[in-house]
């Protein structure tokens, strides 16, 4: 037992003597003195200067659409417009509200919310749901409390800039599908 304790402490008090991990590596030091001058990545840029990212947007957008939006027995379909406002407090949209109009001149107002899936990805792909409702812009308001008419859509679109959006919508009074594609501004 005592031959055993002999190797190990000896090879124990070998191992600080030798290097194992770097043994060709040298310490040199830098004797140049530090610049004075200020480092220009780490300086504070004017504030004034900064340009401001865009809080705004606003969605232009056509595109088709076909559904019972009135009432039930009733199937529209044909071209759309929508115009889309969205506030931006974040890097991305989160809530907005819409304005649509059909080839029937059937009104819609919406408001709903995105979830982005793929962060940094160069299409920005998205899933919104909104909550709205459609009236005949011609002849009626009341539209607004028919609750047969209010209407829960599920889509997934793509883009920040130039969009595309394709959704599904239900209501009591029937389904609607729609799609569209449109251009973004930011202000």
């Amino acid at each position: 037992m005592s031959i055993t304790r002999l190797i190990i402490c000896s090879l124990l008090a070998a191992l600080p003597l030798t290097s194992v991990a770097a043994p060709n590596t040298s310490t040199t030091y830098e004797t140049t003195p530090l610049s004075t001058e200020p480092d220009p990545l780490l300086t504070n840029a004017a504030v004034e200067s900064m340009v401001k990212p865009p809080r705004h947007s606003l969605l232009l957008a056509a595109g088709y659409a076909g559904g019972s939006y009135v009432d039930a027995d009733e199937w529209i379909n044909g071209y759309s417009f929508v115009v889309r406002y969205a506030h931006i407090p974040h890097d991305v949209i989160e809530w907005d509200y819409q304005f649509e109009v059909n080839k029937e001149n059937i009104v819609g107002l919406s408001a709903g919310r995105r979830w982005y899936c793929c962060p940094g990805d160069k299409f920005d792909p998205y899933a919104r749901v909104s909550v709205g409702t459609f009236v005949d812009g011609f002849s009626e308001l009341a539209g607004f409390v028919d609750l047969s008419r209010w209407r829960v859509r599920g889509s997934l679109g793509l883009g920040q800039s130039f969009t595309t959006e394709a959704g599904v919508g239900y209501a009591l009074n029937g389904f609607d599908l729609y799609i569209q594609a449109g251009y973004v501004f930011k202000f």
